[in-house]
This record gives structure tokens, sequence and C-alpha cells, in this order.
């Protein structure tokens, strides 16, 4: 059984426990082991550098390292690169693009897009040159991007036109309401008068003469029968002129004549 050395650092070795006593007494600590191989001759610089680090130094090392990571960022090193705007569309291809997408809305069957950017590359123009020159072509999934773009656009554009629809509806609906209140008022103040549609007299349909400027065509003394029949005001020397505007007046208090009057307006 063998008796070591318990000062750190020391690798003597004793048989007996009086001898390693003797040597501690002595303080003669043999600092390297003669056996020593390389390997642990590391493993015991590195115990001995980190078992001396303090709460402080290991603090001070901490601040070291972040302030050297901390330059190096503000350096840029291994910053992801900010993105650009988009790649610009020229606009001859906006239009080559849009045509095909109205064409496959119009037909039913959709452009898919990686057949448009593959003829993209393919397309002529009349006289034979290249339709696109290389920068303008596109990948399938930027004209996928521009197709689901029009979409919306075309989406949003039908729903504000059904929104207009809507609203004109509502408006012709209120008009058509309108209209209907004030031709039943119209119809209630001819009752109270006493005036109905057609106003007749004697057989005769007065509405229609008079929409018909024939009411001329009768005597005097017939008009004033008429102004008398339906209570009109008269005098007896009142001309043929003024009693057809008498009774032109009272007719156009019929409801007939506020309809005509309507649609012309």
């Amino acid at each position: 059984m063998l008796f070591h050395c318990p000062e750190q650092g020391c690798y003597s070795e004793f048989t007996s426990s009086e001898e390693l006593q003797d040597h501690v007494h002595l303080g003669k600590h043999s600092e390297i082991k003669a056996s020593e191989s390389l390997y642990d001759s590391l493993r015991r610089d590195w115990a001995m550098k980190f078992s001396s680090l303090t709460l402080e130094s290991k603090i001070a090392t901490l601040e070291v390292t972040g302030k050297v990571k901390s330059e190096v960022c503000k350096m840029g090193w291994a910053l992801q690169k900010t993105r650009g705007s988009g790649t610009r569309f020229t606009e001859k291809v906006k239009g080559y693009l849009s045509s095909r997408f109205q064409t496959g809305e119009r037909t039913g069957r959709k452009a898919d897009p990686a057949q448009v950017a593959a003829e993209m590359r393919k397309a002529r123009e009349a006289d034979g040159a290249r339709k696109f020159i290389r920068s303008e072509w596109l990948t399938k999934n930027q004209v996928q991007s521009y197709f689901s773009r029009l979409s919306a656009t075309k989406r949003r554009r039908a729903a504000k036109d059904q929104e207009q629809d809507a609203n004109d509806e509502d408006e012709e609906e209120s008009a058509y309401l309108e209209h209907r209140v004030r031709t039943k008022e119209v119809a209630d103040v001819i009752s109270e008068i006493g005036l109905t549609h057609p106003i007749l007299f004697d057989g005769h349909n007065i509405c229609d003469h008079v929409n018909h400027d024939t009411l001329r065509k009768f005597k005097v003394t017939t008009l004033r029968e008429m102004c008398a029949f339906f209570e009109i005001a008269f005098k007896a020397r009142d001309l043929k002129a003024t009693l057809l505007k008498k009774l032109n007046d009272m007719v156009t208090e019929c409801i007939c004549f506020q309809e005509i009057y309507e649609g012309y307006s």
C-alpha cells in the first residue's frame, strides 16, 4: 500500500505512514512526477487554472466576451440582409399576364402559372423576335402571385358592384314607395272633393277629352252645363276659352293627370 502526499501538486509516494509524516514535516515536495504523462500534465494544468478562478474574474471575462460580440454584430457579421422591394414587372409583362388571366376567366380554362412561365421564355413577336428578354422571365411562383393579385382585385370590384346594385335597388324601391304614397294622397284629395277617375258627364269622359284636347269641340252651352254639374263657379258672360280653362284645371286634380305628368317628368 502506497501513501500519497496530501499537498496539492506534490506527487511523492511512500510505503509507510512514518515516511509520509517525515516528508510533510520537512516540506520537500516533488512538483512533477517522474512517470507523469503529457495527458496527465495537461489535465493537471487545466485543473489548476480553473480552480484559481474567482467570481470577479468570471464576470470580467463575460463582460469582455459580450463587448466583443457586440462589436462584431455592429460590424454586420452574419446579419441577414434587409429585403428590398419585389421585382417590378414591366408594362409588357403585366399586359401579357393580364391577358392570359382574363382569357382564362372568360373561357373557364384558367392558365397554369407553370405553363405561363415556361411559355414566356419561348414567346415571340410577329417578326420572330423574342417577346421577352431574359431579365423579364418569371418563375412559376411569380406568375402565381400576380394571378392571385388579379383575382383579389376582381373579387373586390365584384363586391363593390354588387353593393352599388343593392343601393340602386334600394333607391328604386324607395322612389316607387314614394310614388305610391303620393298617388294615394292625390286619390284621397280627389275622393274628398268628389272627383273620381274617369270624370264623366252625360257619358262623356272629360279626362280623355282634356288629354286629347277635344273638349273645345263642345258648344259653350254644353261647357256651361259641365261647369254647373261639377259645381265650378263661372259667369254667364264667360267666353269659351275661360270655360275650357276651368274644366282643364279641374281635370288636373284627377289621378290620371297626375300619372301622365309624372310619366313625362
